[in-house]
């Protein structure tokens, strides 16, 4: 909601400044933040996007997301999830994974659940190995972190739908 504008620009913000190994590279302007938000309620609504978000005494610390491509791929979800520091390795990543992927079984039109990784994220492919997915692709030098070009897995959660 857009009473959260503030508290999810710290979040994303804080996120950009730990230097994750995700796609994240730079802090996010109000603004920038403010089209995001209304693009992604606007697509909550059209049943494009699920979206939770974790707050701890009114402060965001975890999102994670199935996020329903079009066209063609519109039996596709990619999904994403971002924990701020502080909050890693306490079981939250797990717990709203679960229920994120709960909600991908529920959901008639997706048939694919897939996310994309830096194949240098140990402790993310562990969780998402024992979450079930399955690397189906490894992209060569697709990102470049920290001066070097990181190679990208693509991973698949079997929904078992086609």
């Amino acid at each position: 909601k857009y009473s959260d504008l503030k508290s999810l620009l710290k979040f994303v913000n804080s996120i950009a400044e730990d230097d994750l190994m995700v796609n994240i590279n730079r802090k996010f302007t109000l603004n920038e933040e403010k089209q995001w938000l209304k693009d992604s309620l606007n697509r909550i609504k059209k049943n494009k996007l699920h979206l939770l978000v974790a707050d701890h005494d009114g402060e965001i610390v975890a999102d994670v997301s199935l996020n329903k491509k079009d066209f063609r791929q519109s039996h596709v979800a990619i999904y994403g999830i971002m924990i701020k520091r502080g909050y890693r390795s306490m079981g939250l990543g797990t717990f709203l994974s679960k229920t994120m992927l709960e909600i991908a079984k529920k959901d008639s039109e997706i048939k694919i659940l897939c996310l994309d990784i830096f194949s240098n994220n140990k402790i993310a492919l562990g969780l998402y190995r024992k979450l079930g997915f399955k690397k189906v692709a490894r992209l060569s030098k697709r990102v470049l972190y920290k001066g070097k070009y990181i190679d990208k897995f693509i991973m698949d959660y079997p929904l078992n739908k086609i």
